[in-house]
């Protein structure tokens, strides 16, 4: 049974207490719904049985299924969490007497990225980024007069094998804790070819709602 919370992306802080803490290294997740995805919250090393030091390195983010499990790259207090469908930071405000969590999220649009971190993929090429290898595949049989590719890799990266990205879809990618936005020019046959930003940097913040549900 989960209790829904309504909280918006603008950063809507929550006090953060002992009770909140508890909450989390016991065992118990707060879930997130973000866009038509779901994802659980949890403390790695959570006990019931055993008082812990609460610290952001240790969250975990999850699919609601458990198939998928997103470990956070650190700024301090702040764990960002790379998903699917954008970006998900919790950050953790100490201010003595007034302790505050802050709940935030991107979607790929909102993302800042630089132009002189972008390479393009093409049919022709090869892009090799943190030791993976990229290539645009599957084009003769299923993509090659559709807008999308499908980008494959040369191992697992998040235990997947490939991307499709659309025109509409791009795809979020992360390679040893290095961030990159696929986006498809919208081109068949010969002329397509994949844009791979690498993210620099995440300040903007989309207004959205969404909302938390915390297991009971």
């Amino acid at each position: 049974m989960y209790r829904v919370f309504e909280v918006t992306t603008s950063g809507t802080p929550r006090p953060f207490n002992d009770q909140f803490a508890q909450t989390l290294t016991s065992g118990k997740e707060l879930a997130l719904a973000f866009g038509s995805n779901y994802y659980l919250l949890s403390y790695q090393g959570a006990s019931a049985s055993t008082a812990q030091f609460f610290t952001v390195e240790n969250l975990r983010l999850t699919t609601l299924d458990k198939a998928q499990t997103f470990t956070p790259t650190l700024i301090g207090t702040e764990a960002t969490f790379t998903v699917p469908s954008g970006v998900i930071k919790v950050e953790l405000r100490l201010v003595p007497g007034n302790d505050q969590m802050f709940f935030r999220t991107t979607t790929a649009s909102g993302l800042l990225v630089g132009g002189a971190y972008t390479q393009q993929l093409t049919l022709a090429n090869r892009i090799t980024l943190g030791g993976i290898e990229l290539r645009i595949c599957n084009e003769d049989e299923l993509y090659g007069s559709v807008a999308s590719a499908d980008v494959c890799f040369s191992a697992l990266v998040d235990g997947v094998q490939n991307l499709v990205v659309g025109v509409s879809s791009p795809r979020l990618l992360s390679i040893q804790s290095q961030h990159y936005l696929l986006e498809v020019n919208g081109e068949i046959g010969a002329n397509k070819v994949v844009n791979i930003r690498r993210i620099i940097n995440i300040n903007n913040f989309n207004s959205r709602n969404f909302r938390w549900l915390f297991c009971l």
